[in-house]
């Protein structure tokens, strides 16, 4: 069962993750069956591709995008306040938005370093 979604994301090989912020994980659907593919997150929020391979995965709790590579492992990638909404742009850049600043921050594909994306 999931327990409070917050964010899905469809694969082109037609599995759909789910971030389910009531559990605290990511759960994977393939043909209707239901599993966790990574545990212990903190509020899960939303997720997108990553440049490379894997997902990357907001936890609004704890304000940390994490990489979950295919075999499971959970690795931190970035820290944003209050992440909510994540894209990536074709040179790999990522994208959020934060709730609770009310900003958009760029993370650089190569460094990582989190900047403001001005909006004025």
């Amino acid at each position: 069962l999931v327990d409070g979604v917050h964010g899905i994301l469809p694969l082109e090989d037609g599995r759909v993750l789910v971030a389910d912020s009531g559990s605290g994980r990511v759960r994977e659907v393939r043909a209707g069956v239901i599993r966790s593919v990574a545990a212990g997150l903190d509020l899960p929020s939303a997720m997108v591709v990553a440049p490379g391979g894997g997902t990357l995965v907001a936890t609004f709790g704890d304000g940390t995008i994490r990489h979950l590579a295919a075999d499971g492992t959970v690795s931190p990638y970035a820290e944003v306040d209050a992440p909510a909404g994540m894209d990536v742009a074709a040179d790999g850049t990522l994208y959020v938005t934060s709730i609770r600043s009310r900003t958009v921050h760029r993370v650089d594909p190569a460094t990582r370093a989190v900047t403001d994306v001005p909006l004025r």
